[in-house]
C-alpha cells in the first residue's frame, strides 16, 4: 500500500507541495472541544449523531483512522491523508 508521501512530488525522499514545489512537513491538526483536544480522524460512511447530545456516536472511533496533514513551508498549503493503522508512525521519507 502507498503511503501518502507517495502521492506527492518529491526531491530527496521529502514531499513537496503541489502547487509551489516547496518542502512539505509532516503534523496534524487538533479539534478542540470543552472535553480537550483530539486529533481529526476520517470515518468511512455516515455519521450517525446521538440522540441525547447530538454529537457523533462514539462507535465511529472504531472504525476511525487518525489524520496526518502535510503544511508546505514556503506557501502555507495543507494536504491532508488518512494514514492506514499500520502508516500512523511511519517515517516521512
Amino acid at each position: 500500500m502507498q503511503q501518502p508521501q507517495d502521492n506527492l512530488p518529491e526531491t530527496d525522499g521529502e514531499p513537496l507541495c503541489i502547487r509551489c514545489d516547496g518542502l512539505m512537513d509532516r503534523g496534524f491538526t487538533i479539534d478542540r472541544s470543552h472535553n480537550g483536544a483530539h486529533q481529526h480522524m476520517w470515518c468511512p460512511g455516515d455519521a450517525t449523531r446521538s440522540f441525547w447530545t447530538g454529537g457523533v456516536k462514539s462507535h465511529h472511533l472504531a472504525t476511525g483512522i487518525t489524520i496526518t496533514t502535510y503544511r508546505c513551508t514556503r506557501c502555507g498549503r495543507l494536504e491532508s491523508f488518512a494514514l492506514p493503522p499500520e502508516h500512523r508512525n511511519a517515517p516521512t521519507a
